[in-house]
């Protein structure tokens, strides 16, 4: 239970934290790039911090004994660092792309409603839930917890439905920093035309 729910939690904090630093950084030079290249540097910066940081997850896991070899032999480790990587994207891109619309003043009331959001969707099995809570098929936190649960005890295997809901929900936050950044440089020039007039 520690390296899936609790350890996800840790994840979605840590991914919290890459966006405040990324998104301090960004903004000074952001600036002085065209659209594309402040894309890139976002998309950039935010992929590889996310990969460090699932690396360094992955290695206390396994420096605490966490079994990651009995599903796929030694290659388990490198299954469960790309499942943590995936899911530190699929949790902060989406939410990087909607600070980008909203501003980050309401970044600590998502943060909380997205944890609340994933784990009372995940915490326990859907059979003793109310229906309601089926929404959870859709979210990142219950992917990676099901295919956490593939890698380290070798329940029925899901891999392909858990990282493709986790890469869908990295697409859906590329596509939307994509466009919301667009549309935010798009107001700032005209707000700066406006001004000039």
């Amino acid at each position: 239970m520690g390296s899936t729910m609790v350890g996800l939690i840790f994840l979605l904090t840590f991914t919290f934290s890459v966006f405040q630093i990324l998104h301090v950084n960004g903004e000074l030079i952001g600036s002085q790039l065209n659209l594309k290249s402040a894309l890139f540097f976002r998309m950039a910066s935010a992929l590889t911090a996310y990969l460090l940081i699932s690396l360094s997850f992955t290695l206390i896991n396994l420096a605490f004994g966490v079994p990651m070899d009995r599903k796929f032999g030694s290659g388990g480790f490198l299954v469960y660092w790309m499942l943590n990587a995936c899911t530190m994207g699929a949790l902060g891109l989406p939410m990087e792309s909607l600070f980008t619309l909203i501003g980050t003043k309401w970044a600590g009331y998502f943060l909380s409603f997205w944890i609340v959001l994933n784990v009372s969707s995940s915490f326990s099995s859907f059979e003793i839930m109310p229906a309601f809570y089926q929404y959870g098929y859709a979210l990142p936190f219950y992917n990676s917890i099901q295919a956490a649960r593939t890698i380290i005890f070798v329940t029925k295997s899901h891999l392909g439905g858990n990282f493709g809901v986790l890469v869908a929900w990295m697409v859906l936050g590329v596509l939307g920093i994509g466009l919301f950044t667009a549309c935010v440089l798009e107001r700032n020039r005209r707000r700066r035309a406006h001004v000039l007039r």
